[in-house]
């Protein structure tokens, strides 16, 4: 990501509070959420295969203004989230699985 786009995404992450959520196989996950989150509402964000959780957080300023918690993941080897796996590869079948652990 060029440095301006990676200013750019700090700052929509300005307003976030970083969490994290360790898989069954001991792979720890991030997400990042709304500050407000004591709406049992919520929407959760996720990212196209090539980016981190950063670009769609600019979305939550409309999620919010309807009530709504929002939450953001990223997927292994991506954003906030640690190393990919040893082979380097990132499964749809991990991916679907990381995001049942987040659910």
């Amino acid at each position: 990501m060029k440095k301006s786009a990676q200013a750019a995404a700090a700052l929509l992450c300005a307003s976030a509070r970083a969490l994290s959520i360790t898989a069954k196989d001991g792979y720890k996950l991030s997400l990042i959420t709304s500050k407000d989150t004591s709406t049992d509402d919520a929407v959760l964000l996720l990212h196209g295969r090539t980016w981190s959780s950063d670009p769609v957080w600019g979305t939550t300023g409309a999620i919010e203004e309807l009530g709504r918690a929002a939450y953001a993941m990223d997927f292994r080897g991506f954003g906030r989230t640690q190393e990919r796996a040893a082979d380097g590869l990132l499964r749809p079948s991990t991916c679907a699985s990381d995001l049942c652990e987040v659910l």
